[in-house]
């Protein structure tokens, strides 16, 4: 009889186990599997890093077939917060999988961090072509947390010797009471962190970081980055806030469906005007003057703020007479 248990101890072992490992390989991928069959993630080599260290940021697209299968259209790099990106790279393999071609593209970002604190990386979205079908996909990346920790000694700094002998010293005298209060204090901190997070309006995040990437009083802002990135911020904030077409709609598309929102005519009139002063820009390689892009940041920044006090929709009375 005893045998007989140990047998089936040992059936059920190994399928639990097989069935963690096919659990876990899932629950670390957050790629989107669309209709064609491809598969998108998007993953950071570390996520913790010091101050003074860079990380890399991969978005990856992988199916089974030829390479030329899908045409993937270009896209633009992510959005990130307390990061800014020093270097990107892209490369393509083919290995065979079971006796299938298994087709991989990846993207790599290089990533600096600003300040100690939390980083992000928006979600990216990404379109590509089904070359025998013609039929064009959409997908999206999950947004990514990196937390910013404090910078390691630099190679050949000897500074390091000092702060290992205090830590030392301290370890030996109380290891235990500094383990405890390191502790609390990283608890304390977590949830200042995550009741900070929670108390910020939308807007304030986008005001912090239109004033931190659009910065109006540096002398050396390149006025069309600038114009740029504050047109796709708007685009971004338009599709949060009122659930209006993303990064991947035309301008007619989102002005279309901004008449639609009963949103406050001044609000659409403003946000329209930046828009189209985009999409004149994008494609007619035309160049934007400084006054230009102080305009629309104007007009970006105080909407945002009227959207934060609870004016960006018309009267319901107002609202229903233009309906009619």
């Amino acid at each position: 009889m005893i045998p007989r248990y140990r047998g089936v101890f040992a059936f059920l072992t190994i399928g639990c186990t097989l069935a963690y490992l096919v659990t876990n390989s899932f629950a670390q991928s957050d790629g989107s599997l669309a209709g064609s069959g491809i598969r998108l993630s998007a993953s950071v080599d570390k996520n913790e890093v010091p101050l003074n260290r860079t990380l890399v940021f991969t978005i990856r697209m992988e199916w089974f077939g030829e390479l030329d299968k899908y045409e993937v259209h270009q896209f633009d790099n992510p959005l990130v917060q307390n990061l800014e990106i020093v270097a990107n790279a892209s490369s393509n393999r083919v290995a065979d999988v079971g006796g299938k071609n298994n087709s991989v593209l990846d993207y790599d970002f290089t990533l600096k961090p600003k300040s100690l604190g939390m980083g992000y990386v928006e979600g990216v979205i990404i379109k590509y072509t089904d070359r025998e079908t013609n039929k064009e996909y959409r997908l999206i990346t999950n947004r990514i947390e990196i937390k910013v920790v404090d910078p390691l000694p630099e190679p050949g700094s000897k500074n390091w010797l000092l702060w290992l002998a205090g830590v030392l010293v301290l370890s030996a005298a109380s290891a235990g009471a500094v383990l405890q209060m390191r502790r609390k204090k990283s608890e304390r901190e977590k949830k200042a962190q995550e009741d900070a997070a929670a108390a910020i309006p939308m807007e304030e995040g986008y005001l912090a970081q239109l004033r931190e990437q659009v910065n109006l009083q540096n002398p050396d802002l390149d006025v069309s980055s600038g114009f740029s990135y504050l047109a796709r911020l708007l685009r971004q904030f338009l599709t949060e806030k009122i659930n209006l077409p993303g990064l991947e709609a035309t301008t007619e598309e989102v002005i279309q469906a901004l008449h639609t929102k009963s949103l406050d005519e001044r609000f659409e009139l403003e946000i329209s005007e930046i828009l189209a002063q985009a999409d004149l820009v994008k494609f007619s390689g035309g160049n934007i003057s400084k006054s230009e892009l102080d305009r629309a940041y104007t007009l970006f920044e105080a909407n945002l703020q009227r959207s934060q006090r609870g004016e960006l929709y018309r009267p319901a009375a107002t609202a229903t007479a233009k309906t009619e």
